[in-house]
């Protein structure tokens, strides 16, 4: 599955949670998801590119459906916390050349990129009031805190092992994002 494909496939599972149950601004959740998750994509993208590394995005589909139905079962006893897992990020060498070792702090930097643009874009419209900011302000929340997890390969759990103090801090912000 091309990765386009699957950045709209978990698109539209942000979306249905985001929006759920009233499903008021389904779409809108729709486009900002899809959106902000190719941005969060792209961050990794470049950052690989810049170590000379490729990247490849795997939808896992056992914590995606699990963590889909948690959140809608949370939003039925209105519980305000919601999490989606959407999947990992594969680091990897060029097929031809001529490396023997990806780093551990290449992994962390481009594991970081990720989460880091969608945490910069929510703190933007946690201090900035315009229209749309509290639905750019959700998805990115969602998309940070989502992949900030340290779970399995989560982006999460290679952060908190390159820097724990850098996910710390972003995981923390983002906690603050959510009780604010």
């Amino acid at each position: 599955m091309g990765e386009i494909l699957k950045i709209s496939f978990i698109s539209i599972i942000f979306s249905l949670v985001l929006s759920f149950p009233t499903f008021e601004n389904f779409f809108t959740y729709l486009i900002l998801s899809f959106f902000f998750f190719f941005l969060h994509y792209y961050a990794h993208l470049l950052t690989s590119k810049f170590f000379g590394l490729k990247i490849k995005f795997e939808v896992l589909p056992k914590f995606t459906s699990t963590s889909f139905f948690i959140s809608l079962l949370f939003s039925l006893f209105k519980i305000p916390f919601k999490i989606l897992i959407p999947g990992k990020i594969d680091v990897y060498a060029y097929k031809f050349r001529l490396r023997k070792k990806i780093t551990f702090e290449e992994v962390g930097a481009i594991s970081f990129a990720g989460p880091f643009i969608n945490s910069l874009i929510a703190i933007f419209c946690w201090l900035f009031s315009f229209p749309l900011s509290d639905l750019i302000l959700k998805t990115n929340w969602l998309i940070a805190i989502s992949t900030l997890l340290p779970f399995g390969e989560l982006d999460g759990t290679k952060i908190l092992f390159w820097k724990k103090w850098l996910w710390l801090l972003f995981f923390s912000i983002s906690i603050l994002l959510l009780i604010t």
